[in-house]
């Protein structure tokens, strides 16, 4: 693995690129993904889904599940590992984990970290 974006990313790709004012780049896209040289992380689909914005990425998550990589076991335990130092678990917005809602951070960190 190449790329693994966030939700960020993939929400201004969706709101910049339009796929029929750029084609190329959806093409290079595609393949990217067929290559498997860029992918995300389960959390920033759910964290997509979570917004419920009803827009086209939200379409596009939900037809391209196998770009979402469930965490390994060795990610779990780089996240267990960032989230022992505590200056890391600070950053975590208090929001999110208080609510329950989606956070793509550290799963992101350990996907990268392990590739």
């Amino acid at each position: 693995m190449s790329y693994i974006i966030d939700n960020c990313t993939l929400t201004a790709i969706f709101r910049h690129y339009y796929p029929e004012s750029f084609p190329n780049f959806w093409i290079k896209f595609e393949n990217l993904i067929g290559e498997q040289k860029i992918a995300s992380v389960r959390e920033v689909k759910k964290e997509i889904e979570y917004l419920k914005r009803g827009d086209s990425l939200e379409e596009w998550t939900k037809n391209n599940p196998s770009f979402f990589h469930d965490p390994t076991v060795s990610e779990l335990n780089l996240i267990t590992k960032i989230y022992s130092v505590r200056h890391f678990k600070q950053n975590m917005d208090k929001r999110k984990f208080l609510q329950g809602g989606p956070f793509a951070d550290p799963f992101l960190i350990a996907k990268a970290m392990n590739n």
